[in-house]
């Protein structure tokens, strides 16, 4: 069952995201665990969300201003992340729905201006136009 992280899921998450940060050829160390644990402190106090399935998935999310405008806030996703034995089921559809329903009323309640989500090179195809997403960029890092 899909829910939102509390403080007492914060070593089970630290765990996941270097397993997500293993499986992505390592292109950034996973060194500094006290910044982890401030990081999702922030989050939970409601800074953004985790989705979280209980030694399953997550899908992190933090809210930020616009590189634009400091009043203008965006919900980004961090990190969406299903352990290799849980995939092939719904799991990921679920943390992509769970996220955009909250990105949604965070939308209509007039507290962020959008939200968006980011696929990883190597990631199974995702339909995100089903969530109503619609593709505008694409990072390339080096």
């Amino acid at each position: 069952m899909i829910r939102l992280a509390t403080k007492y899921d914060k070593t089970e998450i630290i765990k996941m995201m270097r397993e997500f940060q293993n499986e992505a050829n390592g292109l950034l160390k996973f060194d500094n665990e006290p910044y982890w644990h401030k990081l999702l402190d922030t989050i939970i106090a409601g800074a953004g969300a985790i989705f979280y399935e209980e030694g399953k998935g997550l899908l992190m999310s933090t809210i930020a201003p616009s590189v634009f405008c400091d009043k203008t806030l965006i919900l980004h996703e961090l990190a969406w992340y299903v352990r290799p034995e849980h995939r092939g089921g719904s799991i990921a559809y679920r943390l992509l729905d769970a996220y955009t329903k909250f990105g949604n009323k965070l939308k209509d309640e007039g507290r962020i201006a959008l939200f968006t989500v980011t696929k990883l090179k190597g990631q199974p195809k995702v339909n995100y136009e089903r969530f109503g997403y619609l593709l505008n960029s694409e990072t390339w890092g080096h």
